[in-house]
């Protein structure tokens, strides 16, 4: 293999390689771009990989880069970039000072008109809040009173006509409750937040006990009677059992004669099958179909292929350098490796 040449595809009137031109892995290189291509996995389209034409890119780049380079470290440039940014700094620094003390005077007043308080705050007295929404954003919450009264806005000579309970916000799923039904007069609960369900009273749960005891008699009648029926199935069981032993052991009586019919059987297409091979060894070629190759030499050299059913082939011999390739009809031979042009 000393002498073989691996040669890529090349062209030099095609700046890039059609699309669908080049196998996965594929390479091939353009003289008139100066480009290095290979083939794309999906086998449309090419990738650029390299080449003369980036290696010119580069040298360029960085010289305009040293370039650059060069005039930005030049003495007068410097010193001019050094009185600008000394100058900024001057008046960032007269600005931030500035901006100190309007933080000390705001930190100072608490807000009118709304806003918020950074820190504690302590009101000694009442507080009465007056609005839609009383949001306390806390992680803990601590409340001197023993009762929480709710509709506490409700005067004492009205009936009563409003739900009362608690709800639990829970994100992103449905939200629970405990709930006053002041129409029904009971107290109901919801896990899903739209289902509703009564708390039961005494009376309700004594009268379900009542119910419970009553289903559990009635269900106990029901299993004495259906242990009677089962032992009278099992009974008929036990018969019907009987019944398919015998009929499972005259099956396996049959099924042992046809096993020995068929052994009879194979032996016989063997020594069938045996006679006919011999007979065709008697001619003086073996064909394919009995393992022969149906030839009776073969070229020095050369590479036996397969032919379907019919007698094996051989490839010319190849001289030092090729190597085994095959047609586009897939027929293997020798030849050099060669990427071609596009």
């Amino acid at each position: 293999m000393s002498n073989t040449i691996i040669k890529i595809q090349r062209s030099d009137v095609t700046l890039v390689p059609p699309d669908g031109s080049l196998e996965a892995g594929e390479q091939a290189y353009s003289f008139l771009s100066n480009k290095l291509f290979v083939g794309n996995t999906s086998g449309l389209g090419v990738i650029e990989i390299g080449g003369k034409y980036w290696v010119d890119t580069t040298i360029a780049a960085y010289n305009h880069a040293n370039a650059a380079f060069a005039a930005a470290n030049t003495g007068a440039t410097v010193s001019a970039a050094f009185d600008q940014a000394n100058a900024a700094f001057v008046h960032a620094n007269s600005s931030f000072v500035q901006a100190n003390t309007a933080r000390d005077t705001a930190n100072n007043a608490l807000p009118q008109s709304g806003g918020t308080i950074a820190g504690d705050l302590v009101v000694t007295g009442n507080a009465t809040f007056s609005g839609q929404t009383t949001y306390a954003n806390t992680t803990h919450l601590d409340i001197g009173d023993n009762i929480l009264t709710l509709n506490a806005d409700l005067p004492p000579a009205v009936a009563p006509s409003e739900n009362a309970g608690i709800e639990i916000n829970r994100g992103s799923s449905p939200n629970v409750a405990l709930i006053w039904d002041e129409g029904a007069d009971k107290w109901e609960f919801t896990t899903d937040g739209t289902i509703y369900y009564v708390l039961p009273t005494n009376t309700a749960v004594e009268q379900a006990q009542t119910d419970a005891v009553g289903a559990f008699v009635q269900a106990n009648t029901a299993r004495v009677h259906a242990n009677a029926s089962f032992a009278r199935a099992n009974t008929a069981n036990i018969t019907a059992d009987l019944a398919y032993g015998v009929a499972n052991q005259a099956f396996a009586q049959a099924n042992s004669a046809y096993s020995h019919a068929n052994l009879a059987f194979a032996k016989a297409n063997t020594a069938d099958i045996n006679a006919a091979n011999g007979s065709y060894i008697n001619t003086g070629v073996v064909k394919v179909p009995y393992g022969g190759t149906g030839v009776i030499s073969f070229t020095t050299n050369g590479i036996l292929y397969g032919n379907a059913a019919g007698d094996i082939k051989v490839t010319a011999a190849g001289v030092e350098g090729q190597v085994l390739q095959a047609t586009d009809t897939g027929v293997p031979q020798f030849g050099m490796l060669d990427g071609g042009t596009f």
